[in-house]
């Protein structure tokens, strides 16, 4: 099964031991390694540079945003972020900086509370208890919980057996499970609406209201940020560009502008039965040999044969990672009964997303006086719930959105200072974000981009974009007062946008909110024998260092070996000697375009 291991070059072989679909952090991660395990490896991107949402983009020479990376948790000297980046050689290629962890990298701010939020559950306890006083029990419960919870879920990331953790806390063990929601956990604690609200606010890290979360996710979110909260200097581009360098350093390839159309599946035996083990519960992290170890009945499964890509092209590989959208994967790219068993169709097709997003990304002639180096989290509710119930309530009867429920502000020149790529000196960069009701209507369309639907010139779409801009300004004035008249650039990214780079069902960056069930996820290893899937809708949950993780486990069972217990130990997989030498120019956006494309047209500067 595999293929031969020379070095790549760029020259476009036409058969590999492993393609990878896709270059968000998941299929970058699963790709590095099995480069550096000997697997020959070809990753292919439909954008023009890899990275997925972890990538940036730049305006007027002087301005560089950062799509989804505005911050990273757990990047300390025993992160798991680190530990990922070790295991290739790569540490000393990212610096992380530190946000104000001291006195908070998250400020939250309700009409009537604002909570900083430290690292450490300690600090972060006294704090809520203060803001709290009142509900100091239901905290304490909380507080107990989560921390129980999200302790269990590390140790079980890092290779600790589940029913060793089970048998020492059978009742800790119950709330990771996928059918115990943060809004049940919230119930069990008896807290208020306002408490709730503080405990939640920090939601648009995944997207969801309580109730559309398991527990174990938002404890696993809230744990990796208390535990220190970080953004790569540089930007996130830097940690793609280090991936990508030990892809192609390891003897893999990275092929952007490659846009796969389907991936090729040879059909299973008449006699096939069983619907796999798609759905697996929370535990440690899995390991096994990959290919042909499904269980899906007595017939064989169906098997993944390589890709083709959208010019005609057909590239072999015995094994594919899709770190494309799961509902594409399954539903568009693999032809769904076709590959899948029906009742897993049914599912996917059934899914629905978690919330979409809406980025107003910013640029002033001047500095931000009197921010601190965190993210602000505004709510115009002490009761988040019900205000975010009222705002989708209120375009559903009414067709009207004249207020923002929350608006988060990340402020990308006060986390990396002097960076020369983010701003001119004495200028700002940051974002606004927000969520907005779901689908394409509400932006005045029929379909986005993947639907074949022109919608950036459409007249209806332009003045929804210009009524959301409009908002987003004036909520955010409110908060941290008027920056109008210093803008020199603003740009309004829609879930169209999303959609459009890449291909994300319902242009959500968070991935699946129920598959079937509210928790229930796939995980990596598919019912068609050597297809693999890594990215926001796999168990391990969203966000950049959740969708790495998916990356270590996929390669994990590719290599048969617990991976990430590895790594967080100190174990190196290829020889770092390989790795480039950067030069005074070095520009993480050009290496991330790949090896072969580097001398294409098109590539924004700086300066």
């Amino acid at each position: 099964m595999r293929a031969a291991q020379q070095p790549t070059d760029g020259g476009g072989r036409d058969r590999y031991d492993v393609i990878v679909v896709g270059s968000g952090l998941g299929g970058l991660v699963s790709a590095a390694y099995l480069a550096a395990g000997g697997r020959s490896v070809l990753v292919l991107e439909q954008h023009d540079v890899a990275g997925g949402n972890a990538h940036v983009f730049r305006r007027r020479r002087k301005y560089e945003f950062d799509v989804g990376t505005h911050y990273l948790g757990d990047c300390g000297p025993d992160g798991i972020i680190p530990a990922i980046l070790s295991g290739l050689g790569l540490r000393d290629r990212v610096s992380f900086r530190p946000m104000d962890n001291e006195h908070g990298f998250d400020r939250i701010i309700t009409p009537t509370a604002t909570l900083d939020v430290p690292a450490g559950w300690a600090a972060y306890h006294d704090r809520l208890r203060a803001a709290l006083p009142e509900e100091a029990e239901g905290i304490d419960r909380y507080v107990e919980l989560a921390r129980a919870v999200s302790a269990a879920n590390r140790a079980g990331l890092l290779g600790k057996s589940v029913v060793e953790l089970f048998r020492a806390s059978p009742e800790t063990m119950r709330w990771t499970r996928r059918t115990r929601t943060f809004g049940q956990a919230l119930d069990h604690c008896g807290l208020s609406p306002k408490a709730r609200t503080l405990l939640a606010a920090q939601a648009g890290n995944y997207g969801t209201m309580p109730d559309g979360i398991t527990f174990g996710e938002h404890v696993g979110m809230l744990d990796h940020y208390l535990r220190g909260a970080y953004y790569p200097e540089g930007g996130g581009q830097v940690v793609v560009a280090a991936l990508v360098e030990a892809l192609e350093a390891y003897g893999g390839e990275l092929r952007t502008r490659s846009e796969v159309r389907r991936i090729l599946i040879e059909p299973g035996s008449p006699d096939q039965g069983g619907t796999g083990q798609s759905g697996a519960g929370a535990g440690a992290e899995q390991s096994g040999t990959g290919a042909g170890q499904n269980g899906t009945g007595a017939g064989q499964p169906p098997r993944a044969t390589g890709v083709e890509l959208v010019d005609g092209t057909r590239i072999s590989a015995p094994l594919v990672i899709s770190n494309a959208d799961y509902r594409r994967t399954v539903l568009e790219l693999c032809g769904g009964e076709r590959a899948f068993p029906v009742d897993v169709v049914e599912r996917t097709r059934a899914a629905t997303m978690r919330g979409a997003v809406v980025a107003l990304y910013v640029a002033l002639d001047t500095e931000l006086p009197g921010l601190p180096n965190a993210n602000l989290w505004w709510h115009d509710s002490d009761d988040m719930e019900a205000a975010h119930a009222a705002m989708l309530e209120r375009w559903r009867r009414d067709g009207v959105l004249d207020s923002l429920p929350h608006l988060m502000f990340s402020f990308a020149s006060l986390k990396d200072p002097g960076a020369g790529a983010v701003c001119p000196p004495g200028h700002s960069n940051f974002q606004l974000l927000t969520g907005c009701p779901p689908g394409h209507d509400f932006w005045g369309l029929s379909g986005g981009a993947v639907d074949g639907v022109p919608y950036r010139r459409n007249p209806a779409y332009l003045e929804r974009k210009r009524q959301v801009t409009e908002l987003i300004l004036t909520t955010a004035e409110k908060v941290i007062g008027p920056f109008r008249e210093h803008i020199t650039h603003l740009e309004l990214a829609t879930p169209l946008s999303q959609e459009r780079y890449t291909r994300s069902s319902g242009g959500t960056p968070y991935g699946m909110a129920n598959w079937g069930t509210v928790g229930r996820r796939p995980d990596v290893r598919t019912e068609v024998d050597g297809l693999y899937v890594v990215g926001q809708s796999v168990r391990y949950g969203s966000g950049l260092n959740a969708v790495a993780t998916t990356g270590m486990v996929a390669a994990g069972q590719l290599l048969d070996r617990p991976l990430l217990a590895e790594v967080a130990a100190g174990a190196v997989l290829g020889d770092p000697a390989r790795l480039p030498v950067r030069g005074p120019d070095w520009d993480p956006l050009l290496v991330s375009r790949g090896r072969a494309r580097q001398d294409a047209k098109g590539l924004a500067r700086i300066g």
